[in-house]
């Protein structure tokens, strides 16, 4: 008994020594330490929070569906065609083209898988992907590649990108391989392969004069990420009429009293 104690006088346990510590702070000084405790503990978990999700890479899913309210009757789903933001909206979203404009302006491959530029600049060479295929499983070629530039610069289609494509030249290669040759070097020329593409055997039959009043305008078939599925006609008093809807046409209303809505729909495996 003795010797227990000598051994405490001599080597002090290290909880009276925090007791007798602790006592030395009014309970305000403990609600302070308490106060800070809890914000270095949130501030911490915080800058956690935000280094994780800094970190991480969200990776969308595949398939769903992707609502949109747009302004205006959409009339001609068609990247020859689309002249209002409706129409072009739309457009983007369902046809494709040999290249993409990325959100920071930058271009890179959609259709194609890469593509090449002579020395000269004036004949640029694309190779279309294997995999490139229509909403409707037919594979996108350089046939539908080159009917699509040559309609738009058809006079008697009217294609507001005309301009874009006059005095182009285009070359099949293959089946895969397409090239268009200028007449005078244009770097901005690239730009214009952001164009949707067409599928050829589904628009070869439509005469110039009937482009504008093909069934295909209402309910196209593309090789973008999303297709649309119709459109409906929901009455302009109903709290639903915020430009979404079904499908049925994209053409004018029958009643004045109703406005055609749109769904897309993207595609699943």
């Amino acid at each position: 008994m003795r010797l227990g104690r000598v051994l405490a006088k001599r080597f002090p346990s290290p909880f009276f020594a925090l007791e007798a510590w602790a006592t030395r702070f009014a309970p305000s000084d403990w609600l302070m330490v308490g106060i800070l405790g809890f914000v270095m503990f949130f501030s911490a978990g915080a800058m956690l929070a935000t280094a994780s999700l800094t970190l991480s890479t969200q990776v969308p899913a595949r398939g769903g569906t992707y609502i949109e309210g747009v302004i205006g009757s959409p009339r001609f789903v068609n990247p020859l065609l689309a002249i209002s933001e409706t129409d072009r909206d739309l457009s983007k979203l369902v046809y494709s083209g040999l290249l993409k404009m990325d959100p920071d302006g930058t271009l890179s491959p959609d259709l194609a898988s890469s593509y090449t530029v002579s020395e000269d600049r004036l004949t640029y060479t694309f190779t279309i992907r294997p995999d490139a295929i229509f909403q409707n499983a037919t594979p996108v070629t350089a046939n539908d590649v080159a009917f699509t530039i040559r309609q738009a610069q058809n006079p008697e289609i009217k294609s507001p990108m005309r301009a874009h494509w006059e005095g182009v030249a285009i070359s099949i290669i293959d089946q895969a391989t397409i090239s268009f040759t200028l007449k005078s070097p244009y770097a901005p020329f690239i730009e214009n392969t952001t164009i949707g593409i067409l599928p050829h055997l589904l628009w070869q039959e439509v005469n110039p004069e009937e482009f504008p009043f093909s069934t295909l305008n209402a309910n196209p078939v593309g090789s973008g990420p999303f297709r649309v599925e119709g459109v409906k006609e929901t009455p302009q008093e109903s709290p639903l009429n915020t430009g979404f809807g079904r499908l049925r046409k994209a053409c004018a209303c029958p009643t004045s009293n109703a406005s055609p809505s749109v769904f897309i729909r993207m595609p699943t495996p």
